[in-house]
């Protein structure tokens, strides 16, 4: 809606509601007093919009919206609009205005908006008719925030007491930054709550769906922005039991001797294609270590070594994600593995697993899908900046660096050539095979680390003292992960434009690199000896483009 015009809002608008009311009058006075229909909170007339809403407007620009005032009476009625005050707002009747308005027709005004500033504005129109003064309300609504949210997110159907989740990139498709807040009620929730984001920046928000309870659960996600407006946006999920197996239900030990052992085994079989968490406890309400249960059969071997001669019978919990109750008997409420004998004690359980898993990398990402540096000219640096995501939840160590860069000594920047006098030539590495390739790109920081749901601004320079196409990329190392687990392209073009004449003195040169940097001019100049035979140390240079 906030990215429509003033003219699509208007045409999407079909409800209406009465206006406030702001004073009575004595109808008595009338032409035609004899009584109205409409009850005494109803107006006479009705205003269409209830609400005059101008947006997506620009200063100096004058926008205009129709107000029709339809006659709610069974007998012909006056009314008329009170001007305001206004220099950004203004009414006009409709060519064909008459002063009474017939049952069921309707009054026909234009409001014009000239605004000077994009801003919000507020304003008021006071109907007077012969019954009673109401108030039509105008907003002008300035730069707003919009988040590209869906109206309806339906998480994937998730096992009881298990979770599933929905991540969506957001963008602020508006014109003003956001700040805002989001919140939902269990079994849903989302991350982050808080954030904020300028024009066109984006970033993820997961909703996370956390049933207790079977069956279909809805939510709304509360988007609140801090200018004051609310967005909600519908949550949906579904939750069902999993077909899990626990076999035998029940179980007799053999007679086992004091201080001999006798073993029995049970199986857990997981019949669904989601890997489970189960425990095994003595009451139901203790907590236990979770394990994973894959889909498949896990067995479990009881170990019975009693310690004196009587009877022993033990009952053991078993809770496990996807089901809304504990294990249970065939025709009873709770599973449970009884164990008899007639001189047993001591009861252990043992679990014999097989435990597969998978680590999943930190989802780091940048900000865009490459480094992009134009044309760049020899010797002068140009930096681009771009931001690292770390939508995970832990910290992230990184190491930033350039695959494919030089391996030698620093590039030298033209301003560095010229103002020091120590250099008597380039250092650029421009002559074949003389100097390994020279460490053009510059990355910082080139190590850090990332906050949990937080970013860090990247920058990076090249100084170029190659003639060469740049096709590398920028690299990032996560400790304790591995190495080159996210890669951005980084491209850029040497280009040599400068048409260069001899200079007589380094204050000449130094004047005209200053000249071109004012232009926003990519052109480089060097110095060498000897040229056109000046005796003077100041020269114009232009590196030779290499074999390839």
């Amino acid at each position: 809606e906030m990215l429509q015009s003033t003219e699509e809002r208007l045409s999407n608008t079909a409800e209406v509601h009465p206006p406030r009311i702001l004073e009575l009058l004595d109808l008595s006075a009338a032409p035609n007093h004899k009584g109205s229909f409409p009850d005494i909170d109803q107006p006479l007339f009705q205003p269409y919009p209830s609400e005059l809403v101008f947006q997506n407007f620009s200063p100096g620009q004058t926008y205009k919206l129709p107000l029709l005032l339809l006659n709610n009476d069974k007998v012909s009625r006056q009314v008329k609009l009170e001007q305001q005050n206004s220099v950004y707002f203004s009414v006009l009747p409709s060519s064909d205005a008459r002063s009474n308005i017939a049952p069921g027709m309707s009054a026909t005004f234009t409001v014009f908006f000239t605004p000077h500033e994009n801003k919000d504005y507020h304003h008021r129109l006071v109907c007077v008719t012969e019954r009673e003064k109401f108030e039509i309300p105008i907003r002008a609504i300035g730069p707003r925030a919009i988040l590209d949210f869906r109206d309806k997110l339906d998480l994937p159907v998730c096992p009881v007491k298990a979770s599933t989740e929905k991540t969506q990139l957001v963008c602020n498709v508006g014109n003003s930054k956001a700040k805002f807040r989001l919140h939902t009620e269990r079994p849903f929730s989302v991350t982050p709550e808080f954030g904020a984001l300028d024009v066109g920046e984006s970033m993820q928000v997961t909703v996370v769906f956390q049933p207790m309870n079977t069956g279909n659960h809805s939510q709304d996600l509360l988007l609140h922005y801090h200018t004051g407006e609310d967005v909600y946006i519908s949550l949906h999920g579904s939750c069902e039991e999993l077909t899990i197996h626990l076999e035998p239900d029940s179980i007799w030990m053999e007679n086992t001797y004091v201080s001999l052992i006798s073993t029995r085994t049970v199986s857990l079989t997981n019949h669904s294609d989601i890997p489970l968490q189960y425990c095994w406890t003595v009451c139901p309400s203790q907590q236990e270590e979770d394990l994973s249960l894959l889909s498949t059969t896990t067995k479990f071997t009881i170990i019975f070594k009693p310690e004196e001669a009587r009877l022993y019978q033990q009952t053991i919990y078993c809770d496990v994600t996807g089901l809304f109750r504990f294990l249970k008997h065939t025709h009873t409420q709770q599973q449970k593995i009884i164990i008899h004998n007639s001189c047993l004690h001591c009861f252990k359980v043992s679990l014999f697993l097989l435990c597969r898993g998978s680590v999943i990398c930190p989802t780091i990402h940048f900000s865009v899908s490459e480094l992009n540096f134009g044309d760049v000219a020899f010797g002068f640096p140009v930096t681009v900046g771009c931001t690292l995501f770390n939508p995970s939840f832990v910290p992230v160590n990184f190491i930033l660096r350039v695959l494919g860069d030089g391996l030698g000594s620093p590039s030298v920047s033209s301003f560095k050539q010229i103002s020091d006098e120590s250099l008597k030539d380039w250092q650029g590495h421009t002559a074949r095979d003389l100097h390994p390739c020279p460490v053009e790109f510059t990355v910082s920081p080139a190590a850090g680390s990332v906050r949990s749901v937080s970013d860090v601004d990247i920058k990076v320079t090249l100084c170029s003292n190659t003639v060469r196409t740049y096709q590398l990329s920028l690299v990032v190392d996560v400790e304790g992960v591995g190495e080159e687990i996210l890669t951005l392209p980084i491209n850029a073009r040497y280009i040599n434009m400068l048409n260069v004449q001899t200079y007589s003195n380094k204050q000449l040169l130094k004047s005209f690199l200053s000249q071109q940097n004012e232009s926003n001019m990519s052109y480089w100049a060097h110095l060498h000896r000897s040229l056109f035979s000046i005796s003077l140390r100041l020269k114009i240079f232009f590196p030779l483009k290499r074999e390839t």
